[in-house]
């Protein structure tokens, strides 16, 4: 909810949603997510905004290894 307009905009645009129901496809697992496997962290695709490790998104695209 407190999320500046434009993070609501990339996110809705990028098909965010904050529980993923796979755990293969989701933020921490994602090459676009920094941070830690168990909390938040950043995507690169929302412009370095904050991003819960256990979300998922379209763009999704697993890590390399």
């Amino acid at each position: 909810a407190a999320l500046p307009l434009t993070q609501k905009s990339r996110r809705r645009a990028i098909g965010y949603v904050e529980g993923s129901a796979d755990p293969a496809r989701r933020c921490a697992l994602c090459s676009f997510f920094t941070g830690t496997q168990a909390g938040c962290g950043t995507c690169q695709l929302l412009g370095g905004g904050p991003v819960n490790a256990g979300a998922v998104c379209v763009s999704f695209a697993a890590k390399a290894g």
